[in-house]
């Protein structure tokens, strides 16, 4: 387990969550009697320490050139997290009768202890999502945007390596950019707390940074050129 966990490449925060998710697996299987009662394997792997640190965010100039660098059927994926804010997992569970690119929204439906939300769709994000509704990506079932959420982030992260945009894909970098850029717009707190699904001191603590509104409203106006 510590070795698939390893093998993900993925930061501390997140390796705590897959190796939870495991081990509900594992618990689920002990109500179902499939599995011995008591401290399971997953449960013995010890967790990783989260350091405290500011978070990571890209640039304008960082994001345009990923976005220009992907392969099309991940597109998708790094808009919900980049301009939309939605959490890795979430943005991989967003199919299209949750996106309604008409009024602006999409409906989030998240494990998370927040439960489900309506985030508003930003014209970039309705810029990048419109030429691909309707569409069936190749791999994908009908009505998937993304692949799961360990495929789309190890993904998103090999291809970030090899355009030279970062040695290491930061620890859910585009929803802290996304989060970090809009506060800078629009100045609230509590509003952003309610589009990211987040409390009010999540908020304070992760995104305090001074970042100039016109930084802010350069990173929604990355649009496609096509």
């Amino acid at each position: 387990i510590e070795r698939w966990l390893d093998g993900l490449r993925v930061g501390p925060q997140t390796w705590n969550g897959r190796r939870a998710a495991v081990a509900a697996l594992f618990k689920f299987c002990q109500r179902k009697k499939l599995l011995a009662e008591g401290l399971t394997e997953a449960e013995r792997v010890p967790k990783r320490k989260v350091p405290s640190k500011p978070v990571e965010i890209f640039t304008a100039e960082q994001m345009r050139k990923l976005l220009a660098g992907i392969d099309p059927t991940m597109v998708p994926y790094a808009v919900l997290g980049a301009f939309v804010g939605l959490r890795p997992s979430e943005a991989a569970a967003t199919t299209w009768d949750l996106v309604n690119l008409d009024e602006g929204f999409v409906e989030v439906v998240s494990e998370h202890k927040t439960g489900c939300r309506f985030v508003p769709l930003q014209p970039v994000a309705k810029a990048w999502l419109e030429p691909f509704r309707g569409a069936r990506l190749k791999h994908m079932e009908d009505g998937q945007l993304c692949y799961s959420g360990v495929v789309a982030s190890r993904k998103l992260s090999l291809a970030a390596r090899e355009l030279g945009i970062v040695d290491e894909w930061p620890e859910d970098v585009l929803r802290h950019s996304y989060g970090s850029y809009r506060l800078s717009v629009i100045a609230n707190k509590a509003r952003l707390a309610e589009e990211m699904g987040n409390s009010i001191a999540v908020i304070d603590k992760h995104y305090r940074r001074p970042i100039p509104p016109a930084r802010g409203i350069d990173w929604f106006e990355i649009l496609p050129e096509f």
